[in-house]
């Protein structure tokens, strides 16, 4: 492993696999395409049917380690990733802010989804916890950040980014404490979204059609339920 890197023996972590089960991102610490030399943890992408590794991102310096490590998300194609980093891969995140960003697979191309201002840690807030849906149209993530302007006491919200678009809906509601929504799940056809309700820790179903928002379960306050959307939008785990 390389310098630095905080879990040592740890080399391939946060595996997911694209719906058709054709492609899976990983992120890893070992040189599986002989660009990651350096041994700081990135994000890979593997062909299953070819079984050939392509590495996705490239950090650099001491903490690089650290920098791509969570939560790399693919659509069902295997087309789009979508993950946090603190790394400046389009030239416009030179802050080192925990950004949310978009790998397009097929033209090689990263785009900067989230642009939020001031160096926060990307463990304890910022933008991070990325969902994608099947066409990678949709992305669902969470932030403390305000970035539609409903969130001025930096709770941490869930949020959605249309690509379509380019417009960010707040999902989980403005509230006066510090934590509202987080750990956002989404259907294939994103047109259902979950997420977990930091208030009181019960899960909510939001839709995009409606713009309505749903409360499904209710737990003793305390319980960290992380819930999570079948791909049908029918159930949630």
């Amino acid at each position: 492993h390389g310098p630095g890197v905080p879990y040592p023996g740890v080399a391939n972590t946060f595996p997911r696999i694209s719906g058709d089960g054709r492609k899976a991102v990983f992120v890893s610490n070992r040189d599986y395409a002989g660009t990651n030399t350096d041994g700081n943890f990135d994000i890979f992408l593997l062909d299953i049917n070819n079984k050939q590794i392509s590495q996705i991102t490239k950090t650099s310096g001491s903490f690089g380690e650290w920098t791509d490590m969570y939560s790399p998300r693919i659509n069902h194609d295997g087309t789009k990733i979508v993950f946090s980093s603190v790394n400046d891969y389009t030239g416009n995140n030179p802050d080192g802010n925990p950004e949310i960003f978009l790998y397009d697979a097929v033209t090689q191309t990263f785009t900067q989804i989230t642009n939020t201002q001031g160096r926060i840690d990307i463990v304890s807030g910022g933008n991070k916890n990325p969902e994608i849906n099947g066409d990678g149209t949709i992305i669902v993530f969470d932030s403390d950040r305000d970035i539609t302007g409903q969130n001025p006491n930096f709770a941490t919200q869930s949020f959605l980014f249309d690509t379509q678009t380019n417009q960010f809906t707040q999902i989980s509601p403005q509230t006066a404490g510090r934590f509202s929504g987080s750990l956002t799940s989404i259907s294939k056809d994103g047109t259902k979204i979950a997420y977990r309700n930091n208030t009181d820790w019960s899960i909510s179903l939001y839709s995009t059609r409606t713009a309505a928002t749903e409360n499904i379960l209710s737990f003793t306050p305390g319980f960290a339920a992380t819930p999570i959307i079948t791909p049908d939008g029918n159930h949630i785990i």
